[in-house]
């Protein structure tokens, strides 16, 4: 697991900033994710956040790190509200995109 960290941590075709998992199973965020940091390179480590606890909880994480509720999506309780597939490309016609 060490060995594959450090493979896709230099070759990820975009920058990663820092990567958020929000509302994981109890299990997960007790149990996995900590025997997983253990074994993932320190650079990535840095960048693997878990939040997890109430709605507000999780947001007023995420505030710490710029991700205001406006740029949260609306299912993790903030105001961003997501469209896909054909509403989305439906969305972008509209504005002549």
């Amino acid at each position: 697991m060490k060995t594959n960290g450090a493979m896709i941590s230099g070759v990820l075709p975009v920058r990663v900033g820092a990567f958020h998992i929000c509302h994981p199973p109890w299990f997960f965020a007790k149990v996995v994710f900590p025997l997983m940091k253990v074994l993932m390179p320190a650079r990535l480590t840095r960048r693997v956040n878990v939040e997890s606890g109430k709605e507000k909880e999780v947001l007023a994480a995420l505030d710490k790190f710029g991700l205001g509720k406006e740029v949260v999506p609306s299912d993790l309780g903030g105001d961003l509200v997501l469209k896909e597939g054909m509403a989305y490309v439906d969305d972008l016609k509209a504005k002549g995109k």
